[in-house]
């Protein structure tokens, strides 16, 4: 772990880890999985560098200076990086960034997400990589903004109504304007999305996605919907 900033010179590429709590791979039907990156011939690579929210990392190829660094906040997940060139005034924000696609909260909290956006506005950058999507800007970057801020609002809407999460996630997709165009609007996305709020709302959020309460929400999404699950991307 770094306190403060560390500065590499870089003579192979290294790899980092952000210091978060475990996660679950849950999917809509309740399944775990174990994933494991690898590939076939090679073994594990373990970190050689870990961060945390008290930490950046520079790194120098050559004249350029390349920082990685938390954004102070769970957003998509509890560990997202990003990777920021300064003198480029660019950005690879991961799954912090999805433009022109639904973001997806399986893990997440969207209302940190948000505030992560929020950080990254003020940043000296011109052009942003998101994590699904085609390169953009922080115009793009405030279309996802304005994505989870209305996503937000609609489920709040009917959590205070104490409609239940899945017929919640049937309603907002009718809600979604504009967004509704974006790949996988509603689906799994607003499904898993709307799941994530509600314990955000009730106070019971954590970095593990609730597997039974997607899987249950998912149902009666697919319900309400009159589609079969195989149509849910």
């Amino acid at each position: 772990m770094f306190e403060g900033s560390s500065q590499t010179q870089l003579t192979g590429p290294p790899t980092n880890a952000l210091l978060t709590n475990s996660e679950t791979i849950t999917n809509t039907t309740g399944a775990t999985a174990t994933i494991l990156f690898a590939v076939s011939g090679t073994g594990f690579a373990a970190p050689t560098t870990t961060f945390d929210d008290k930490s950046t990392i520079t790194y120098r190829y050559g004249n350029t200076e390349v920082r990685v660094i938390y954004n102070g906040s769970p957003a998509h997940t509890w560990g997202d990086a990003l990777i920021y060139l300064p003198q480029y005034k660019l950005l690879w924000a991961g799954d912090v960034a999805f433009f022109y696609v639904a973001p997806a909260a399986q893990s997440g909290h969207i209302s940190k997400w948000i505030e992560s956006i929020d950080r990254i506005n003020k940043m000296d950058v011109d052009v942003i990589v998101p994590g699904h999507g085609p390169i953009g800007s922080k115009k793009e970057l405030a279309e996802t903004r304005e994505y989870l801020v209305l996503l937000k609002a609609e489920a709040r809407r009917r959590y205070d109504r104490k409609v239940s999460p899945g017929k919640a996630a049937a309603e907002i997709e009718d809600t979604l304007g504009k967004y509704k165009s974006w790949t996988d609007p509603a689906a799994i996305r607003t499904v898993n999305s709307v799941v994530r709020l509600y314990a955000e709302f009730s106070d019971t959020l954590t970095s593990e996605t609730d597997g039974p309460a997607v899987a249950a929400a998912t149902e009666e999404y697919v319900a309400i919907r009159k589609i079969s699950r195989t149509q849910l991307r």
